[in-house]
């Protein structure tokens, strides 16, 4: 039992050319793990924005690394708040690259505006506080910016609901749905042959038990309506790797390439580490902020 403690449970992320059948693992710092990847290619080279949970915190922050010519750099951490970070969902409008987080914890939704890329944000602009709103996508219909958001706010209720984002304040137009099954948003919104495909979590069991991609439409009268094309659990996903994972529970893809994240379970050194000494401050000399 005591050494099952010593388990950490994180995850890696990893990626593949759209050309590729097997997906790449990036290694993890040695303090850290990695979650929730979104891609940007720029300069012919790709970049994976992610969560960066750091064991001394025990906190995400927001991170990235490179990748050019098959070969990664380490994991860098550009943005870090006193409170949990995720989800960075990045995405270029108008010129400008912004980065949507998930920053739940404290209690609103804003983004960041990139001054230098890839590792130089600024706080540009809160959107709605007082709630809870975690892994917010966006799309663009008919001229006006739509989005799916997980409200959490009500830890017994929490829900998909259907958005709409304008230069200044998000508008919550639709409750969708609270199924653990479907509800949780995985990934950006995938728009193919006249197709829109939202990816989802499947949170019924476990965390990370497995996506679901789920074909829906949205009408001028806000008429929604959805059906599920397919689910992936950890079995389907071709990696180069003999590690065992357990799950699964981001998806993104951009021109050229898909990414994914995988949850492991095993003993690492730095993480052992961290949770002694937290457990000794515990007991005498004052807990972690």
């Amino acid at each position: 039992m005591i050494f099952n403690k010593l388990f950490t449970t994180g995850w890696n992320i990893a990626y593949k050319n759209k050309n590729e059948s097997e997906y790449t693992i990036i290694k993890n710092n040695v303090d850290s793990w990695v979650a929730d990847p979104f891609l940007f290619e720029k300069d012919n080279k790709l970049y994976i924005f992610a969560e960066m949970y750091k064991f001394n915190r025990m906190k995400g922050s927001i991170g990235y690394c490179q990748i050019e010519n098959g070969k990664q750099t380490k994991w860098k951490e550009i943005i870090h708040e006193d409170y949990h970070l995720s989800f960075p969902n990045v995405i270029e409008e108008n010129g400008e690259i912004y980065l949507y987080p998930e920053s739940s914890e404290n209690n609103n939704f804003y983004r960041y505006k990139c001054i230098k890329f890839p590792d130089k944000w600024i706080k540009d602009k809160e959107y709605i506080s007082n709630i809870k709103l975690v892994d917010t996508v966006f799309w663009n219909y008919n001229g006006k910016k739509y989005g799916f958001t997980y409200n959490i706010t009500n830890e017994q209720e929490k829900k998909l609901e259907l958005i709409e984002i304008s230069k200044e304040k998000i508008n919550r137009l639709k409750e969708l749905t609270s199924e653990d099954e479907f509800a949780r948003t995985a990934g950006n919104v995938i728009i193919k042959d006249n197709k829109k495909i939202r990816v989802s979590q499947d949170c019924k069991e476990y965390y990370g038990k497995a996506l679901n991609f789920i074909e829906f439409e949205l009408d001028d009268k806000m008429n929604y309506k959805e059906k599920l094309l397919k689910k992936v659990t950890v079995n389907d996903i071709k990696m180069k790797s003999k590690n065992i994972y357990h799950g699964v529970h981001t998806y993104n893809e951009s021109l050229n390439y898909q990414t994914i994240d995988l949850k492991f379970r095993k003993l690492l050194l730095w993480a052992i580490f961290y949770k002694v000494i937290r457990k000794i401050r515990g007991k005498g000399y004052g807990k972690n902020k």
